[in-house]
């Protein structure tokens, strides 16, 4: 017999496991969104029968199943066959949870495994009982939202389970898979010797053939293969995407889907243990399923189901803030502890597109001792060169890091999985250990029974191989006793795909960077208000709007790869949180300036040094200075117009520092430093060169060869500059096909930087846009602001690392310098850039196909945003580039309140660092009782000594002051004198400091 005819063989087995005894009456109760178990009948009703469609995408119903059992089959082994082409969730008479169904029509990758789940296996039928009826909750959509096969109900039947065929099935398979991989040519012959020969049984007529073949494929399971030593950590998994090509209610119900099928398949497998991440998932399984809640935490407490990961949610790693990612930790630690009592120590983010250097650091000083992942493997250009090594970030805190060998976290458990694994260790001596994850995931349920019949089969058979369904945490602790002999790794991890995510469905992006500053000034000013008035600080809704926020950071949400939906339902919530986290900022700032001795309008200022801004008011341009974390009410100066201030035409802006010449494009032809004397753009070359790339990729990547195609320009349909007061501004008007776009190019009187507003309305599909500046340098770097901290990328194409960082992300600001002389390109929302040879490029908006089945395009429609270009004199350190960018993303705060005092000047800091580059990053107050938290970063990448001012650490009551760590525990005490702590930084050092205080 040929292994051809042993795999044709073994589907006929498995058609053999179940015998049909007769079809299910079903019924449907079909709404568009949906409703609880107890309005299951409020939906529109329908008979189904085979082959009848049911619903249309993202449709939802009740189903009852009904069927009589014949009086002979009432003491066999009996089960359900579902398959509503759709996701199913059957339910016991109170609604609760009791197993999640799949569809066999799915777009899942068939070499990991068939993402099936459609046996439901039946109780034992009470010799009284003589009909079955079943409730169950579905969605119209399979694992990743589609509606395959025109959603009809595909089966729906009662069966008998022959256990024996079963049990050979899973020896067949699992043997040949084995014959296929791992084993000597001996071996393979001995395997499928015994395999033809039952596979003779099996097709002939004899008495107890089943039994009969069953016990040659049994004698299989005696053998001890030789390989290569290794030991192998099996765990099972469900990686579950918040949102992707679902909404995400989809997901808050694919949540019940999952747990219940890991709970029922946990009592028919002692050795099964399920690891589950993502702490947002899990309080929405305690909201919307308590009672399956109940069965879970029971679970965790058994030790049967591990808690992995510390964060909120698996966040995107490159575009949220530093403070961000401590709340993700902070928040999902938290939840851990309330609920399960315990503290989490890895980080578990398998599909995130690439990890910022920020992140070891945070990891360290929020008790995480390892991290793992999985896209590394994805590089399109250097293979990523270790499975496990030493991450050292940028401020040289080393993480344990360990990269799953098989490639995924959708292990099918087979011997080729164990293959996989064995070849990622070839060569390389340590460790030798490895982590395996099985199961299918995005509403797949987990594992099913053929994973766990495969690890079954696998314990055992290998003489050098050991594989153990064990814990995450028992693995990492087995495998760090060689993290001597572990490789280093520096900086960040970039992944080589997915470039386009730094810039995709830009409006996220932009909600995204204005809620995390709206974030921070909420919470300065709401402990400032308490402070000094007495007011409530509104815990519970600041952290309300911090976990709605971090949960639109998934890893498909903020980069732009999720269906439209999830766009349309996140931007309107976004438009919810800003307009009222905007509300309770104006309460407190409001509140505060009511108690002060003065008369408004008052100026605030949330960053922690002092700063001056023009500001339009009361008919006329005021400057104003605001001292650190303060306020004034000091105008310093009202703006008078000077013959010397300004040049201008329709094609030039000019000031005492630089002098600007446009095209007939609207490019800039010219761009003089008058006091450095000397011509920034590259000759020959124009800046803020509007160009549109065919773009041919989709929503993760652009397309291979874009650049390779001519770039276009959209027409200039006039250019016209005036006067507004102190600033100059060139009025830019472009139409690129149905696209439109304007630009405010500003100028003002005392600085050399220049502002570019930014109003698109985009509709032209498969094109990205995007500005360049051509650099005139030499020689140079590029140095990219990650937030906590800048690193060093490359600008040139010398090699393959350096060709395969085409597009990076960066946050507020990307600067490109010489050793003299440099230019930062600033804005407020975007996060995608190219830096080549000199050409300092941001992407602006990318208009491709969104994933999922109702096509549209991203980033069509209107868009707001500001960049800005600052040309100066040596490095970014030097010309305070960090500082700029912030100023730019947090202007001033007017409020025009007068105090109660009549006319006293006010200016006051209430926070203060100097001109330090120790930067206060955040204030707050303490997650448990009255203190404060100051969150500080050094900013400069040197070690630095400074002063912490405050006027609150003088108030009487003696406030104490401490280190503690990101989660708020304590580290050790600090000195407070006269108001002031004295603090020192290693470079990128995050500093969090505690201050109890009446």
């Amino acid at each position: 017999m040929c292994e051809e005819e042993l795999y044709e063989t073994k589907k006929q087995i498995e058609t053999s496991i179940y015998e049909k005894i007769c079809d299910l009456k079903t019924e449907a109760w079909v709404t568009n969104e949906p409703v609880a178990f107890e309005e299951r009948y409020s939906g529109k009703h329908q008979y189904l029968k085979t082959g009848e469609s049911w619903g249309k995408l993202f449709d939802c119903a009740w189903l009852n199943f009904q069927a009589e059992i014949p009086v002979k089959n009432k003491k066999r082994n009996m089960a359900l066959l579902i398959d509503v082409n759709g996701e199913l969730l059957i339910v016991d008479n109170n609604g609760n949870p009791l197993r999640g169904l799949t569809s066999k029509a799915s777009e899942f990758d068939r070499n990991l495994g068939e993402p099936v789940k459609h046996v439901y296996l039946l109780p034992q039928v009470s010799a009284e009982k003589d009909r079955i009826g079943i409730w169950a909750e579905a969605g119209c959509n399979d694992l990743f939202g589609n509606v395959k096969e025109e959603s009809v109900l595909k089966e729906a039947a009662l069966v008998i389970c022959h256990r024996d065929i079963r049990q050979l099935y899973y020896d067949f398979e699992f043997f040949l898979d084995l014959s296929n991989h791992i084993c000597r040519k001996d071996d393979r012959n001995y395997i499928l010797h015994k395999l033809e020969t039952s596979a003779a049984l099996f097709h002939s007529r004899r008495k107890n053939r089943i039994k009969s073949a069953l016990a040659l494929t049994r004698d299989l399971r005696q053998l001890h293969i030789k390989s290569k030593p290794i030991e192998i950590s099996a765990i099972g998994h469900s990686h579950l995407d918040l949102a992707w090509l679902w909404p995400i209610r989809e997901t808050r119900r694919k949540i019940g889907r999952t747990i219940s099928t890991v709970l029922e398949l946990m009592e028919r497998y002692p050795d099964y243990i399920y690891g589950c991440s993502q702490a947002q998932m899990i309080d929405w399984l305690k909201e919307d399923y308590p009672a399956l809640y109940n069965k879970f935490r029971d679970k965790v407490m058994e030790g049967r189901i591990e808690i992995l990961g510390a964060m909120w949610v698996e966040s995107d790693m490159n575009m949220p803030s530093g403070e961000s990612l401590i709340r993700q930790i902070l928040y999902g630690t938290q939840f851990w502890r309330n609920e399960f009592q315990m503290t989490i120590n890895n980080l578990w983010l398998p599909d995130s597109f690439g990890f910022s250097g920020i992140i070891p650091q945070i990891m360290k000083k929020s008790g995480i001792l390892y991290f793992s992942t999985m896209k590394l493997w994805w590089n399109r250009t250097n293979p990523f060169p270790y499975h496990s090594f030493r991450w050292k970030g940028i401020d040289g805190t080393e993480a344990l890091s360990h990269i799953l060998p098989e490639g995924t976290y959708n292990s099918p458990a087979l011997p080729g999985s164990i293959a996989k694994i064995l070849r990622k260790y070839e060569t390389q001596t340590m460790p030798r250990h490895a982590l395996l994850v099985f199961g299918i995931g995005d509403g797949g349920g987990g594992p099913g029974a053929e994973h766990l019949e495969r690890l079954k089969r696998l314990k055992g058979l290998f003489q050098n191989i050991k594989v153990r369904q064990r814990k995450v945490s028992d693995f990492f602790h087995l495998w760090e006793q060689k993290k001597q002999d572990f490789p280093t790794w520096e900086g960040e991890l970039y992944l080589e795909k997915h470039q386009g995510t730094f810039t995709t469905e830009g409006r996220s992006k932009y909600f995204n960077r204005k809620m995390e500053i709206q974030l921070r000034e909420l919470e300065y000013y709401s402990l400032l208000d308490l402070l000094l008035c007495g007011s409530p600080y509104g815990s519970e809704q600041i952290e309300s709007f911090w976990k709605e926020t971090l949960l639109y950071q998934f890893h498909d949400i903020l980069p732009g790869t999720s269906i439209k939906r999830v766009y349309d339902e996140s931007w309107n919530r976004y438009e919810v949180l800003m307009k009222e986290s905007e509300r309770m900022i104006g309460e407190h700032l409001k509140s505060i300036c009511e108690s002060l001795d003065g008369k408004g309008p008052f100026y605030f200022n949330s960053l922690s040094w002092e700063r001056s801004q023009w500001i339009f008011y009361n008919k006329q341009w005021i400057k104003v200075h605001v001292p650190p974390m303060g306020i004034s009410n000091v105008i310093d100066e009202i703006y008078r117009w000077e013959e010397d201030d300004f040049l201008w035409s329709d094609n030039s802006m000019e000031n005492k520092y630089i002098r600007i010449i446009f095209n007939e494009d609207g490019a800039i032809d010219s761009l003089f430093d008058k006091i450095n004397k000397r011509e920034i753009l590259r000759k020959g070359e124009e800046g803020n060169r509007l160009i549109i790339f065919e773009d041919g990729g989709d929503a993760w990547d652009f397309g291979k060869d874009y650049r390779d195609f001519p770039c276009e320009r959209p027409e200039c349909l006039y250019s016209r500059t005036e006067r507004r007061g102190p600033e100059l501004v060139n009025h830019q008007k472009y139409r690129f096909r149905d696209s439109h776009m304007e630009q405010e190019i500003g100028l003002f009187v005392d600085e050399g930087k220049i502002i570019f507003r930014t109003k698109v309305d985009w509709d032209d599909p498969g094109k990205t846009l995007k500005t360049v500046f051509p650099v005139d340098l030499k020689e140079g770097k590029a140095i990219c602001d990650i937030d906590f901290g800048f690193i060093e990328r490359p600008i040139g194409n010398r090699n393959s690392l350096e060709r395969a960082k085409d597009e990076i992300p960066a946050h507020k600001w990307v600067d490109i310098s010489g050793s003299a002389y440099g230019a930062a390109l600033l804005n407020d929302s975007k996060y995608g850039y190219r830096v080549k040879n000199g050409d300092l490029e941001l992407t602006m908006l990318r208009c491709v196909p969104i994933p999922g089945e109702k096509k549209g395009f991203t980033d069509r429609g209107s868009h707001h945003f500001t960049y800005c270009f600052y040309p100066h004199k040596g490095d970014c350190i030097e010309a305070s580039v960090d500082r700029c960018a912030y100023e730019m993303n947090s202007p001033l705060r007017l409020v025009d309140v007068t105090g109660k005092g009549g006319q006293k000047k006010t200016v006051q800091s209430y926070f203060s660092t100097g001109d330090s580059p120790l930067l206060i990053k955040s204030i707050k107050k303490t997650e448990k009782g009255e203190g404060i938290i100051i969150r500080l970063v050094e900013s400069s990448g040197k070690r630095v000594s400074t002063i912490l001012n405050s006027s609150f650490f003088a108030t009487p009551g003696n406030p104490k002051a401490s280190i503690v760590n990101l989660l708020e525990e304590f580290e050790n005490d600090l000195l407070i004198k006269k108001g002031s702590i004295a603090l020192s930084a290693e470079p990128f050092e995050i500093i969090t400091v505690k201050i109890d205080i009446n």
